[in-house]
Protein backbone atom coordinates (compact mmCIF):
# COMPACT_ATOMS: atom_id res chain seq x y z
CA UNK A 1 0.00 0.00 0.00
CA UNK A 2 1.38 3.33 -1.02
CA UNK A 3 0.80 6.60 0.77
CA UNK A 4 -0.19 9.61 -1.10
CA UNK A 5 1.77 12.78 -0.62
CA UNK A 6 -1.06 14.32 1.46
CA UNK A 7 -0.92 11.57 4.06
CA UNK A 8 2.85 11.75 4.29
CA UNK A 9 2.73 15.46 4.97
CA UNK A 10 0.23 14.87 7.69
CA UNK A 11 2.41 12.22 9.36
CA UNK A 12 5.41 14.45 9.01
CA UNK A 13 3.66 17.39 10.67
CA UNK A 14 2.35 15.21 13.55
CA UNK A 15 5.88 13.92 14.16
CA UNK A 16 7.22 17.46 14.02
CA UNK A 17 4.55 18.63 16.40
CA UNK A 18 5.38 15.81 18.85
CA UNK A 19 9.12 16.62 18.71
CA UNK A 20 8.47 20.32 19.21
CA UNK A 21 6.13 19.56 22.11
CA UNK A 22 8.72 17.35 23.84
CA UNK A 23 11.43 19.95 23.25
CA UNK A 24 9.21 22.62 24.78
CA UNK A 25 8.47 20.43 27.82
CA UNK A 26 12.21 19.73 28.18
CA UNK A 27 13.02 23.45 28.07
CA UNK A 28 10.36 24.19 30.68
CA UNK A 29 11.67 21.43 32.95
CA UNK A 30 15.31 22.56 32.63
CA UNK A 31 14.74 26.36 32.69
CA UNK A 32 13.81 26.76 36.34
CA UNK A 33 16.72 24.77 37.84
CA UNK A 34 19.12 26.37 35.36
CA UNK A 35 17.91 29.83 36.37
CA UNK A 36 18.34 28.96 40.06
CA UNK A 37 21.83 27.61 39.39
CA UNK A 38 22.87 30.77 37.55
CA UNK A 39 21.45 32.99 40.32
CA UNK A 40 23.32 30.99 42.95
CA UNK A 41 26.56 31.29 40.99
CA UNK A 42 26.10 35.08 40.78
CA UNK A 43 25.38 35.26 44.51
CA UNK A 44 28.45 33.11 45.18
CA UNK A 45 30.63 35.51 43.16
CA UNK A 46 29.22 38.51 45.03
CA UNK A 47 29.80 36.86 48.42
CA UNK A 48 33.37 35.89 47.50
CA UNK A 49 34.03 39.48 46.42
CA UNK A 50 32.56 40.78 49.68
CA UNK A 51 34.66 38.28 51.62
CA UNK A 52 37.83 39.47 49.89
CA UNK A 53 36.99 43.10 50.66
CA UNK A 54 36.25 42.28 54.29
CA UNK A 55 39.45 40.26 54.61
CA UNK A 56 41.45 43.17 53.19
CA UNK A 57 39.73 45.56 55.62
CA UNK A 58 40.53 43.23 58.55
CA UNK A 59 44.20 43.13 57.52
CA UNK A 60 44.33 46.93 57.36
CA UNK A 61 42.72 47.22 60.79
CA UNK A 62 45.11 44.63 62.26
CA UNK A 63 48.06 46.61 60.88
CA UNK A 64 46.65 49.79 62.40
CA UNK A 65 46.17 48.01 65.73
CA UNK A 66 49.77 46.83 65.60
CA UNK A 67 50.90 50.44 64.97
CA UNK A 68 48.95 51.63 68.01
CA UNK A 69 50.81 49.07 70.14
CA UNK A 70 54.05 50.95 69.40
CA UNK A 71 54.79 53.66 72.00
CA UNK A 72 56.59 55.89 69.50
CA UNK A 73 53.55 55.90 67.21
CA UNK A 74 51.25 56.75 70.13
CA UNK A 75 53.52 59.65 71.11
CA UNK A 76 53.62 60.98 67.55
CA UNK A 77 49.81 60.80 67.28
CA UNK A 78 49.43 62.58 70.61
CA UNK A 79 51.67 65.35 69.31
CA UNK A 80 49.90 65.67 65.96
CA UNK A 81 46.27 65.20 66.94
CA UNK A 82 46.13 66.54 70.48
CA UNK A 83 49.03 68.98 70.53
CA UNK A 84 50.76 67.24 73.45
CA UNK A 85 54.41 67.95 74.17
CA UNK A 86 56.97 66.18 76.33
CA UNK A 87 57.96 67.80 79.65
CA UNK A 88 60.48 70.57 79.04
CA UNK A 89 59.41 71.16 75.42
CA UNK A 90 57.69 74.36 74.24
CA UNK A 91 54.71 74.22 71.90
CA UNK A 92 54.47 76.87 69.18
CA UNK A 93 51.28 77.18 67.13
CA UNK A 94 51.45 78.87 63.75
CA UNK A 95 48.26 79.80 61.93
CA UNK A 96 47.78 80.62 58.28
CA UNK A 97 46.53 84.23 57.98
CA UNK A 98 44.91 83.44 54.62
CA UNK A 99 42.49 81.01 56.28
CA UNK A 100 41.45 83.57 58.89
CA UNK A 101 41.45 83.61 62.62
CA UNK A 102 40.24 80.60 64.59
CA UNK A 103 37.13 82.55 65.57
CA UNK A 104 36.30 83.29 61.92
CA UNK A 105 36.86 79.65 60.93
CA UNK A 106 34.65 78.49 63.80
CA UNK A 107 31.94 81.01 62.88
CA UNK A 108 32.01 79.86 59.25
CA UNK A 109 31.76 76.18 60.21
CA UNK A 110 28.97 76.96 62.67
CA UNK A 111 27.03 78.82 59.99
CA UNK A 112 27.43 75.87 57.59
CA UNK A 113 26.19 73.39 60.20
CA UNK A 114 23.23 75.58 61.10
CA UNK A 115 22.35 76.05 57.42
CA UNK A 116 22.39 72.26 56.91
CA UNK A 117 20.14 71.83 59.95
CA UNK A 118 17.73 74.43 58.61
CA UNK A 119 17.65 72.67 55.24
CA UNK A 120 16.84 69.40 57.00
CA UNK A 121 13.92 71.02 58.83
CA UNK A 122 10.52 69.97 57.41
CA UNK A 123 8.70 72.53 55.29
CA UNK A 124 5.72 72.77 57.63
CA UNK A 125 8.01 73.71 60.52
CA UNK A 126 9.60 76.44 58.41
CA UNK A 127 6.13 77.62 57.34
CA UNK A 128 4.96 77.79 60.96
CA UNK A 129 8.12 79.72 61.90
CA UNK A 130 7.32 82.18 59.13
CA UNK A 131 3.80 82.65 60.49
CA UNK A 132 5.12 83.21 64.01
CA UNK A 133 7.72 85.70 62.80
CA UNK A 134 5.13 87.61 60.78
CA UNK A 135 2.81 87.88 63.78
CA UNK A 136 5.52 88.70 66.33
CA UNK A 137 6.49 92.19 67.34
CA UNK A 138 10.23 92.61 67.07
CA UNK A 139 12.83 90.25 65.73
CA UNK A 140 12.51 86.48 66.28
CA UNK A 141 15.73 84.68 65.42
CA UNK A 142 14.87 81.04 66.09
CA UNK A 143 11.16 80.64 66.95
CA UNK A 144 11.10 76.83 67.02
CA UNK A 145 14.30 76.52 68.99
CA UNK A 146 15.89 74.40 66.31
CA UNK A 147 19.26 73.50 67.79
CA UNK A 148 21.95 75.88 66.67
CA UNK A 149 25.62 75.44 67.44
CA UNK A 150 27.03 78.65 68.87
CA UNK A 151 26.14 81.97 67.31
CA UNK A 152 27.71 83.65 64.36
CA UNK A 153 28.48 87.37 64.53
CA UNK A 154 25.54 88.10 62.19
CA UNK A 155 23.09 86.19 64.41
CA UNK A 156 24.25 87.69 67.72
CA UNK A 157 21.73 90.47 68.35
CA UNK A 158 22.44 91.15 72.03
CA UNK A 159 23.65 94.72 72.61
CA UNK A 160 27.05 94.91 74.28
CA UNK A 161 26.98 98.57 75.38
CA UNK A 162 23.79 98.64 77.45
CA UNK A 163 23.40 97.45 81.02
CA UNK A 164 20.85 94.68 81.67
CA UNK A 165 17.36 95.96 82.34
CA UNK A 166 15.83 94.71 85.59
CA UNK A 167 12.37 93.25 85.50
CA UNK A 168 10.05 95.39 87.64
CA UNK A 169 7.65 92.51 88.22
CA UNK A 170 10.34 90.34 89.80
CA UNK A 171 9.52 88.97 93.26
CA UNK A 172 13.13 88.71 94.40
CA UNK A 173 14.44 91.77 96.21
CA UNK A 174 17.59 93.47 94.96
CA UNK A 175 20.85 92.43 96.61
CA UNK A 176 21.05 95.78 98.55
CA UNK A 177 17.70 95.31 100.27
CA UNK A 178 18.38 91.73 101.44
CA UNK A 179 20.68 92.83 104.27
CA UNK A 180 18.19 95.38 105.57
CA UNK A 181 15.15 94.16 107.17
Amino acid sequence: MRFSSGERTRQFSVRMLAVALFALVGIIIVASPLNQYLNQQQEKRELLSQLQETTARVEVLEQELARWQDDDFVRSQARERLGYVMPGETLYLVSDPEKGTPEEIRAERTKEVNDRRRQATPFYQTMWDSIQIAGAAGEVVNPSNIPLIGTTPEQDTTPTDTAPVEDETSTTPPADEEGEG
